[in-house]
């Protein structure tokens, strides 16, 4: 052998060696899991549903995984700003996301972004925030059929508020549309706060907003409930049929869900320690008390159930931006 083969082969040798070390240490590193402090990247403000159960959660996963667990927001773009953040981490289980509706929203309505499907490892769906369809107490509707059959009767005069384009909010009017065959004017608003505003003071007909804080608002007679997006009637809103009673099926599934992911690439391992930690919180009485507290729902399962649930989730609202005709603003 010559003395440039033997080279050759010395260096792939000892590249493989390397190689292997590199691999070694890897493994080592999943398996000691985890080491270090763990970010979890939310892409909304301070005090927000999504940032107030990933708090709550974050304080029980620290103690399920012996190292803090530390909230970032980095709010902005619709949560495409934080979204690129996670999804350009590394992949060791460090850095994970706390995501919303809009994870799987955005790449519906915009182009050249990120696939929620194959660019993260879902690791565990961790609650529901059902929709509730409202109105001003003043209103002249009394129940969902009264705003379909006024919808009817004057084409695109009906209006309803509209959170941002793409919100749940948005979405789920859009769907109450399509399925009852109605034309109605979507008025924008920038965000839940100011359109549940003039909802309430009767400047628009009708909303579809998640759950938070209604209840508080129907006691004390702010709102009216027409119908819930739940599978059965909240305890909340007792005397308040369910949108399915209305007549309308599956708007259970239009709840904003809340869940937890980790870049492509993070070992299987690391996501099984995730998610059983994660199991754990959820199954704390404090940690179900706060989330219903918000009006939210537990919800927990493992790695593949909320990867299929998030497989239906971008069918059904890629079926309704595509019927609505939203564009990307």
């Amino acid at each position: 052998m010559n003395a440039k083969k033997y080279l050759i082969k010395y260096f792939l040798c000892l590249a493989a060696f390397f190689f292997s070390l590199s691999g070694f240490a890897q493994s080592n590193s999943a398996a000691n899991y985890p080491i270090r402090p763990i970010k979890v990247i939310i892409g909304f403000t301070a005090g927000g549903p999504t940032d107030i159960i990933a708090r709550v959660l974050a304080k029980e996963m620290t103690l399920n995984l012996g190292q803090p667990v530390i909230v970032e927001n980095i709010a902005g773009a619709n949560s495409m700003i934080a979204t690129n953040a996670a999804l350009n981490a590394a992949p060791d289980g460090y850095t994970l996301f706390c995501a919303s509706l809009h994870f799987n929203v955005n790449p519906i309505l915009k182009k050249n972004v990120y696939k929620p499907l194959q660019d993260f490892v879902a690791i565990e769906q961790v609650a529901n925030l059902p929709m509730v369809m409202v109105t001003s107490p003043e209103s002249p509707y009394k129940t969902v059929n009264d705003v379909v059959q006024a919808a009817k009767a004057r084409p695109g005069v009906i209006n309803y508020a509209i959170s941002g384009n793409g919100s749940s909010g948005h979405l789920t009017a859009e769907m109450f549309a399509e399925e009852a065959h109605l034309q109605m004017t979507g008025i924008p608003y920038k965000g839940n706060g100011p359109a549940l505003m003039d909802v309430m003071a009767g400047r628009v007909d009708f909303m579809f907003y998640p759950i938070v804080g209604v209840p508080e608002l129907a006691k004390n007679n702010r709102i009216r409930v027409l119908a819930t997006g739940t599978k059965a009637r909240s305890p909340d809103f007792p005397g308040v049929p369910t949108m399915n009673e209305a007549g309308f099926k599956g708007f259970e599934d239009t709840a904003p869900w809340v869940g937890y992911f980790a870049p492509k690439g993070t070992p299987e391992s690391v996501v099984k320690r995730l998610n059983a930690a994660i199991t754990k919180a959820l199954a704390n009485p404090e940690v179900i008390t706060s989330i219903k507290n918000l009006g939210a729902e537990p919800v927990g399962g493992s790695s593949a159930e909320f990867q299929a649930f998030l497989k239906a989730d971008v069918a059904r609202w890629t079926k309704i931006v595509k019927a609505a005709n939203i564009k990307d603003e």
